[in-house]
């Protein structure tokens, strides 16, 4: 006995993507007390001594690696100038990287140096205008 699997509409399949990644925030933001300080820690770690690779798991998100719910919201987060882009993709890419809950993440971030600030908020606009390039490109061909 076959059971027949259709192929799901592009709605079905958003609607699953869209589940899916609210779950994996919410799991993320739900975890455990200790869970989550552990996380936080690593991330802050990474942010204050590695910020190069935060903004290549950027550029990563911004591709698509991660999922593709994960990629159409960095994505409008990207284009859209009204938003602070660099910490949206920041608190994104620490919850899917590092299982940080964004609280967490932006409060790392708030006890960097003002010049750790810097660095790491130029390298994620090199990948936001990057990607905004490409994209651009991408439309004129």
């Amino acid at each position: 006995m076959t059971t027949a699997t259709r192929i799901p509409t592009q709605t079905e399949y958003e609607a699953r993507e869209a589940r899916l990644y609210a779950q994996q925030i919410r799991d993320i933001e739900t975890a455990p007390l200790a869970d989550r300080k552990e996380a936080a820690k690593e991330w802050a770690n990474y942010l204050a001594n590695k910020p190069a690779l935060i903004a290549e798991r950027i550029s990563w998100l911004l591709n698509g690696s991660y999922g593709f719910w994960s990629y159409k919201v960095s994505r409008e987060i990207a284009a859209n100038k009204r938003l602070n882009r660099t910490a949206g993709l920041a608190r994104i890419i620490a919850a899917l990287e590092w299982e940080t809950p964004h609280t967490m993440a932006a409060r790392a971030f708030r006890a960097l140096s003002t010049e750790q600030q810097a660095v790491i908020n130029s390298l994620i606009q090199a990948e936001i205008d990057y990607y905004l390039a490409s994209e651009a490109a991408e439309l004129q061909d």
